[in-house]
């Protein structure tokens, strides 16, 4: 239970409650932070190739290296259907190939998979057909619900059946070993949760999910990265470095051959969140503000958080596109970009490589929603505490212009001589007598220094 006490803000507290969670849940394991990367899935789904791979590994190398960007991760789409994991004909020299090809660029090769998720016409499954889950209920997907339609037409492994989880052992230790990753994102883990019959009927969904995932993570090496999307909080948190917070942020793919730019849509800024639907038209950056929002406290506690791919597409305004990566430098998390990268003007590549701002972020701390209880929606005031100095995301979500006025008790500051600096400008900011002032345009936002 969460309150108000005179030297205690509920924010404060909720980041206590993380840090006593993660203390119980992770039993000791370590959170390894990764470099910046790249994402395939975004603005292709399953119709990925390799060479759209290597497109984007050679605009990494040649306009991101420097700034300290390094993952290629390659996304659902490179095998036919799950189960066996056949590579699919646009990878004809596989995967390992790739993986060579990207990281003798002295990139970093990241890989996707779905440890629970097969597919009923799987060949080899067909002989072990008690090594399927049956759910009691099935629940009907809804074909704009982007998170979910990835899940339809597969079935799910028992975990609770000794066979199971050697088997997911053997071939993950297989492919980690083939294909060489050193990043891993393990996905769609909800329907190995799910409540069925199972071969051991003593054994819950999360007890049975728990016992695969163990197994299956205790044979690989120690020093591979895993995040894991789509899954409970809790379910064998030890065995990941990182989880995905928030939801999928757009719908897949570009908005033409003549101007491959990834979708995205800022979203909805007024209404509750029940009003806010799930399809193709309500994704965008307003979902996911609400949500990360209210997980900052699982960040370098119980998970390091792995929101999902940021973007500077042309579909964003150029202050749009900086409201996003500003919030994905603020999470202080893993951070990838969604867009076609070789296919961008070079003002929004800039935002990818702005100095200022991933230095913000390689501090790996999340900023906190200072009005996350009391604001009447979305947070507009995300406060980071540093060792050297405190950095704000100030954010005008909605849709007209805003003027506002930041007292000290609104930003949580003592009296203080402070120096201010807007990080992306790079220009000094005034600070008056009444507070921080400033007049901000519609969907925008000021990232501001404090020293």
């Amino acid at each position: 239970m969460l309150g108000y006490w005179n030297d205690r803000r509920p924010t404060q507290t909720l980041a206590e409650v993380g840090r006593i969670m993660g203390e119980s849940v992770r039993q000791g394991r370590p959170m390894r932070m990764i470099e910046p990367g790249w994402s395939s899935w975004h603005s292709y789904s399953r119709s990925v190739t390799a060479e759209a791979v290597l497109k984007a590994a050679r605009c990494m190398k040649d306009e991101l290296y420097d700034a300290g960007y390094r993952y290629i991760q390659i996304d659902g789409g490179w095998w036919t259907r799950p189960g066996s994991y056949f590579v699919n004909e646009d990878f004809s020299r596989g995967i390992r190939d790739l993986s060579n090809q990207v990281t003798d660029m002295g990139l970093k090769f990241g890989l996707h998979i779905s440890p629970l998720r097969v597919n009923p016409t799987d060949p080899f499954l067909k002989k072990h057909t008690d090594w399927i889950m049956q759910p009691y209920g099935k629940q009907i997907i809804d074909p704009d619900d982007d998170e979910m339609i990835t899940t339809k037409g597969m079935i799910y492994l028992d975990g609770s059946h000794p066979d199971v989880p050697s088997y997911l052992a053997g071939q993950f230790r297989q492919l980690v070993e083939d294909y060489r990753p050193t990043f891993m994102k393990w996905d769609h883990h909800y329907g190995g949760l799910e409540e069925g019959d199972r071969f051991d009927p003593t054994m819950t969904g999360l007890q049975a999910h728990n016992k695969a995932i163990r197994l299956i993570r205790s044979v690989l090496p120690e020093e591979l990265v895993v995040t894991r999307s789509m899954g409970w909080l809790y379910g064998a948190i030890e065995c990941y470095d990182a989880v995905r917070v928030g939801n999928d942020i757009n719908h897949p793919g570009v908005s033409s051959k003549k101007e491959p730019y990834a979708n995205i849509t800022f979203g909805k800024t007024t209404g509750t969140i029940d009003d806010v639907l799930v399809g193709k038209d309500y994704k965008g950056m307003i979902r996911f503000a609400r949500s990360i929002a209210q997980n900052y406290y699982i960040h370098n506690n119980i998970a390091i958080c792995d929101p999902d791919a940021f973007f500077a597409t042309p579909q964003y305004t150029l202050e749009e596109a900086r409201c996003h990566i500003t919030l994905q430098a603020l999470m202080g998390g893993f951070i990838f970009g969604g867009d076609r990268i070789e296919s961008l003007p070079q003002e929004r590549l800039d935002l990818y490589r702005h100095k200022p701002l991933l230095d913000v972020w390689s501090n790996h701390q999340h900023a906190v929603p200072l009005d996350l209880f009391s604001g009447a929606d979305v947070p507009r005031i995300w406060k980071l505490e540093l060792d050297d100095r405190i950095v704000f995301g100030l954010y005008n979500w909605m849709d007209d212009a805003a003027d506002t006025t930041w007292s000290l008790e609104d930003l949580e500051l003592d009296s203080a001589d402070y120096t201010l600096t807007d990080l992306w400008s790079g220009k000094p900011v005034s600070f008056g007598k009444k507070g921080l002032s400033l007049s901000m345009e519609p969907h925008s936002v000021r990232l501001i220094e404090f020293k």
